[in-house]
């Protein structure tokens, strides 16, 4: 009978993934693949803030700045992990991803035209890390059409922006 071997040196992994993403669980840990921090060009020195779309709640951003009222990276000894700590915003984003009885979410990383008090924004896409569809990408959507959805509500002020101006 043949037998195919798997072992340390017949399994030999490709190495890190970079795809970007965030991994937030219900305990409140906010993960950031090596691919997101590498996207956001984070450093040491950076702080990031979340932003939800009020008009489009499942939709959330990331922007990064060295701001002291933003979240303050927790950086692993090596350099290469990256986290926020807040379990009352990781609740959030998991119950507004429509699935929040889920322990953990993965949620894509990309890149988008809106920026958010002058810094670029980072759209935040449900991937299915628990959930078998993503709930703020429709089936048949692609890429595309969700930024060209992302730049139509770019155009639209954020709560905070409309205070300020009115």
């Amino acid at each position: 009978m043949p037998f195919k071997r798997f072992d340390a040196e017949t399994c030999q992994g490709t190495g890190r993934s970079h795809d970007s993403f965030l991994r937030v669980t219900k305990a409140g840990t906010i993960a950031f693949s090596t691919g997101a921090f590498e996207l956001m060009q984070l450093t040491e020195k950076n702080t990031v803030a979340f932003f939800q779309n009020e008009e489009s709640p499942e939709d959330w951003y990331v922007i990064s700045d060295t701001s002291s009222s933003f979240f303050k990276l927790r950086w692993g000894k090596t350099g290469d992990k990256v986290i926020v700590q807040n379990a009352f915003l990781a609740k959030k984003i998991l119950q507004s991803s429509g699935d929040g009885q889920a322990q953990s979410l993965r949620l894509k990383l990309i890149r988008s035209d809106l920026k958010i008090d002058n810094q670029p924004a980072f759209l935040l896409i449900t991937t299915g890390g628990g959930t078998s569809q993503s709930p703020n990408v429709e089936m048949g959507h692609n890429i595309d059409d969700i930024l060209s959805e992302v730049k139509e509500s770019a155009s639209r002020p954020f709560k905070a922006e409309r205070r300020a101006r009115g």
